[in-house]
């Protein structure tokens, strides 16, 4: 039954949105009573956590590849990575944007520390992998968010709020310019200053 009501939650959360969706329509669409929600979940915000978990562990998964030795990764790396985290984006889109739908309510809807307790995850883990990385040192975890929020920004804007199902292309467009723009960000940084001749 929790599996049915997951899955009810899904589609009615995609069609209609966090605002819209009550629990009597989750409960229409798995085909049972309200006290059959009641039995496995607390609230709205409770299923849609549920309903959220697979896909935010996969996005989380795309977060930080296990590239084995702890080294800085190359500007091709970085773009198959932002690739593949933004082909993931686009398949759940509507689901994650109904998570910064259900944040952006308000505390009262109650979702806006969940929200920001999945951000950290995301910030710390681009933190770890990106910039501390093999220079004990230069660790600096308000550029990993700063990093994670260009990320976030995009997909949401590009994928989440698109009308339509965006295209390889498009996905493949936003890759390469985050990949690009977070090897800038993490090249070293010059031992001394250029010389009038060098610029």
């Amino acid at each position: 039954m929790r599996a049915r009501l997951t899955e009810a939650a899904t589609v009615v959360f995609a069609e209609r949105g966090y605002q819209a969706t009550r629990v009597s329509d989750i409960t229409a669409e798995a085909g049972t009573a309200l006290g059959n929600f009641y039995r496995h979940f607390s609230d709205r915000n409770d299923v849609l956590l549920a309903v959220l978990a697979e896909p935010l562990q996969e996005l989380l998964d795309r977060t930080a590849p296990d590239t084995g030795a702890r080294r800085r990764p190359g500007e091709a790396e970085l773009v198959a990575w932002n690739t593949s985290y933004f082909e993931v984006y686009a398949r759940n889109r509507r689901l994650y944007r109904i998570m910064r739908e259900a944040a952006a309510a308000g505390a009262e809807a109650g979702f806006v520390e969940v929200w920001k307790a999945q951000r950290d995850r995301f910030v710390g883990r681009v933190h770890e992998w990106l910039i501390a990385g093999p220079e004990p040192g230069r660790t600096d975890p308000l550029a990993a968010e700063a990093m994670v929020a260009m990320l976030e920004q995009l997909s949401y804007v590009h994928l989440g709020l698109a009308t339509e199902d965006p295209t390889p292309e498009q996905v493949a467009a936003l890759g390469a310019t985050v990949g690009t723009l977070w090897h800038r960000c993490l090249r070293p940084a010059p031992t001394s200053r250029p010389n009038q001749r060098d610029l």
